[in-house]
């Protein structure tokens, strides 16, 4: 019943609604303060962002998991050192949506970048991979990539280069192509290769 209230305050809107939310977020059930995480994207970004902090900071993920898409969608700058910290997190899924928050924030830094791009599970390099490839370091992760074991980095590293890659991709594409043995890699390389060679 309190998780229902909460859910309803969100879609009723209004006076006093931020602070049903407020009051929800501390609540002893993890069902009532994920209800409640789920309604702070509906409100305004000057009574969302203190809130969206306080579900940040939760230990439950499927909080943080709302709490960070509530970020993205209050573009609210002042999150981002906590979205970073995010990035870290063993929890993959976090990483990952972190990532994408910081990404679509415009606050993707080259040291964030750095960390995703070491993390132990490979959805979150190549999250982070495809999140800052306009950044400069893309490169020279992109090129350390190309040799990566598992088939999909290394595509995405080959389009990532494609996409952003200097001077210095197109030969480090080429001979990734020489020894690549996987149809759709090479496909990608290929392609990066075409793309590097026009500019």
């Amino acid at each position: 019943l309190r998780a229902a209230a909460a859910e309803a305050a969100g879609e009723a809107g209004g006076e006093g609604m931020s602070e049903l939310v407020r009051l929800a977020l501390s609540d002893e059930s993890v069902q009532v303060r994920a209800a409640a995480a789920r309604v702070l994207g509906r409100l305004s970004a000057e009574e969302a962002v203190p809130l969206i902090r306080v579900a940040l900071a939760d230990e439950e993920a499927e909080i943080v998991a709302a709490a960070i898409e509530a970020a993205a969608d209050a573009r609210a700058p002042e999150l981002a050192p906590r979205l970073r910290e995010l990035v870290g997190a063993s929890d993959s899924l976090t990483a990952i949506r972190a990532l994408r928050a910081l990404a679509q924030l415009g606050e993707l830094d080259a040291p964030t970048f750095t960390r995703a791009v070491a993390h132990a599970d490979p959805e979150v390099v190549r999250e982070a991979l495809i999140a800052g490839a306009a950044l400069p370091e893309a490169e020279a992760h992109g090129r350390a990539l190309l040799s990566h074991p598992r088939w999909d980095l290394r595509a995405t590293a080959a389009r990532v280069l494609a996409s952003s890659g200097g001077a210095g991709a197109a030969e480090a594409v080429a001979r990734a192509l020489e020894r690549e043995p996987d149809a759709l890699v090479r496909e990608a390389l290929e392609e990066a290769c075409a793309q590097l060679r026009r500019r």
